[in-house]
């Protein structure tokens, strides 16, 4: 069985991590920022659990919406169209993901929510589901995990070989794009 990846702000920590021990208890495979190890090269493997997860699970808050690593997340799951299950903390909700019917979680792991990761397993199957078709390309990407690790965007913009401003750009661009839903 494929894992599940869960996507969060550490603001939040409390309800992922109640949310993971619920699905680990109902017999799920789950990853999540609690499975890096000391001295493990954390960026590839977020990025890898990301790219190969069935699906990823999202807490929505408004400290997730504006956290780059949740962003980041969302990104590579899109990219390699993961289906994406929002989870709604507090009523709140990202605009780019109105499309994706979302639940409204309020710690505990119930039928509903239950009932929704094998839906989303089957999307990847299916080629995708109703996932937006406008992925990230590699640069894209790229830009992505280096801002999103905290390097400045004139230092991405010489790895790119291109200019600061350039990234700045290209960044505006992409969070335009994730905004509008990508449909």
């Amino acid at each position: 069985m494929s894992h599940l990846f869960l996507s969060y702000s550490h603001d939040d920590s409390v309800m992922a991590h109640g949310l993971a021990q619920g699905l680990q208890a109902h017999g799920f495979a789950l990853w999540y920022d609690r499975e890096l190890r000391p001295g493990e090269r954390w960026l590839q493997r977020l990025t890898r659990a990301a790219r190969d997860c069935a699906a990823l699970l999202l807490l929505m808050s408004p400290a997730a919406e504006q956290s780059p690593w949740v962003e980041m997340e969302l990104c590579i799951a899109l990219r390699y169209r993961r289906p994406v299950l929002p989870l709604a903390l507090q009523g709140h909700h990202f605009d780019a993901l109105a499309h994706l019917q979302h639940i409204d979680f309020d710690g505990e792991v119930t039928a509903q929510l239950l009932q929704g990761l094998p839906t989303a397993s089957r999307a990847t199957d299916a080629g995708g589901g109703s996932l937006p078709q406008a992925l990230l390309s590699d640069e894209e990407q790229r830009i992505c995990l280096e801002v999103a690790a905290g390097r400045s965007y004139r230092d991405v913009g010489a790895a790119l070989d291109v200019s600061g401003r350039t990234v700045r750009r290209r960044v505006s661009a992409l969070r335009a794009r994730l905004l509008q839903g990508r449909d």
